[in-house]
């Protein structure tokens, strides 16, 4: 998808975020008072994403080791990393799809 998206702009990346996956399961729902409308889920799956995203380049998918065990046949070209990510107490492994300058290649 991503370059398609390229594509239409002429070959030019209009994306320039990093893309975060991971699994697990998280607790989600309205947090504060009962007023209030802001609705989360808190949680390591989520912040190992949000790592994600941040530590990836743009346009580049990173995905934890579990969500790349359903993919892992399409991405032969798949670059594994250990990544020590803020917030998290442990190192987590972490897969780049695809990564641009293997698939540019």
């Amino acid at each position: 998808m991503i370059p398609e998206i390229g594509a239409r702009a002429g070959g030019e990346r209009l994306l320039q975020v990093g893309i975060g996956t991971s699994t697990g399961v998280a607790p989600t729902g309205a947090v504060g008072p009962i007023s209030c409308d802001d609705y989360t889920a808190p949680g390591d799956a989520l912040d190992i994403a949000s790592c994600f995203q941040c530590e990836a380049a743009p346009g580049e998918p990173m995905v934890t080791e579990d969500a790349c065990r359903s993919v892992s046949s399409e991405y032969p070209r798949a670059i594994e990393k250990v990544l020590t990510l803020k917030g998290i107490h442990e190192t987590v492994k972490a897969t780049v799809l695809d990564p641009p300058s293997v698939a540019a290649a």
